[in-house]
């Protein structure tokens, strides 16, 4: 995605850094849920209930990091488009 104009080129490419870090966002809390029920069900004797509420919760935070992370990217696009037609002149 290139927009012509100096400078604008620069800052599409910095914004969108932000976004390869959607993977990671799914994952660490998932495998941090996975890791934190492993243990509490080693010191319950054995009870998968933790393990799989661990995954669950995991799952839960990993998605809600990625709507968060869409909204906001849907917010900033709708800006941009706002600040393009404001510098549009008027015929």
């Amino acid at each position: 995605m290139s927009i012509k104009g100096p400078g604008r080129s620069q800052r599409v490419h910095l914004k969108d850094i932000n976004l390869t870090s959607l993977g990671w966002e799914l994952v660490l809390p998932i495998v941090a849920g996975l890791l934190i029920g492993n243990q509490i069900s080693k010191h319950l004797a054995g009870q998968h209930y933790p393990l799989i509420v661990g995954i669950l919760v995991g799952i839960g935070i990993g998605y809600y990091n990625l709507y968060r992370h869409i909204e906001l990217e849907v917010l900033r696009l709708k800006v941009n488009h706002l600040h393009e037609h404001e510098k549009e002149p008027s015929p």
